[in-house]
């Protein structure tokens, strides 16, 4: 039986988990708005990060963990709140809409507003 020697192997990339980390996080992102929780797979992450399904359970516990860490957001209503109470409702559509305008798929909250059917926690 043949062994492959030293020199036959594929490089490793140096290991990096913040780097790691970012990178399954910026590609499950626009994948769980897009398709919504439950149509997203660990493998269409991993793989769309350039990385194995394993290192999401190691980096944050399972699909779950990824799916909380990357809803993260944060929603600078400073000037969306001052005003008239009677246009708040509009005042915040405008907001979301134009987050989804100008973020379009990466947007946490189009992930999910299409996810809480299947995810209510």
């Amino acid at each position: 039986m043949a062994t492959k020697s030293t020199e036959d192997k594929q490089p490793s990339r140096p290991r990096n988990a913040a780097g790691t980390r970012e990178q399954l996080l910026k590609a499950a992102a626009p994948l769980f708005a897009r398709n919504g929780y439950e149509a997203t797979t660990v493998s269409q992450i991993a793989q769309a990060a350039g990385f194995s399904a394993n290192l999401v359970t190691r980096y944050f516990g399972g699909k779950e963990g990824l799916f909380l860490a990357a809803m993260e957001t944060r929603l600078n209503l400073d000037s969306t709140l001052p005003g008239s109470i009677d246009s708040l409702g509009q005042r915040l559509a405008d907001r979301i809409v134009d987050r989804w305008e100008r973020q379009g798929d990466a947007d946490p909250l189009l992930a999910l507003l299409r996810s809480a059917s299947s995810r209510p926690a």
